[in-house]
């Protein structure tokens, strides 16, 4: 997924969360857990978190990511305004995963529209944008 959004803190209670949300997550992970199951005995979790599925647009369709997050708060807008208010909750922000183009020249920018900006924060949600190297499928 190229766009998801992603809550979490040390004190977190995510069950608590999801249950009065109702948001449809795709990853939970709690405080103490294993980083990764197949290593039980290494690194643990040092907070509870979640993710939900904002947009399933490949990673090289930055627009189309933006479309499906403006819908996705504009759906969810009711279920997330309770987000400022979730007890022990230290992040909640819009992941964007973008293909960064180096034959585009030195550097690439992506602008995001004032639509979905005033939607985030009329939530308390914020965005981050991430650059990754252009995988053989594009």
């Amino acid at each position: 997924m190229s766009c998801n959004l992603k809550l979490g803190g040390t004190d977190f209670n995510v069950d608590a969360f999801i249950e009065k949300s109702g948001l449809t997550v795709y990853d939970i992970h709690r405080h103490g857990e294993p980083v990764f199951k197949f290593k039980p005995d290494g690194r643990k979790h040092d907070g509870s978190g979640c993710a939900a599925a904002v947009s399933d647009a490949k990673f090289n369709d930055f627009n189309e990511q933006v479309n499906d997050a403006i819908g996705y708060l504009e759906h969810n807008g009711e279920t997330l305004k309770h987000i400022s208010t979730a007890e022990g909750l230290d992040y909640a922000f819009l992941h964007f995963g973008v293909s960064f183009n180096p034959g585009n020249g030195f550097y690439q920018s992506h602008r995001l529209p004032p639509e979905l900006v005033k939607l985030a924060a009329e939530v308390n949600i914020g965005i981050t944008i991430s650059m990754y190297p252009p995988s053989q499928e594009e």
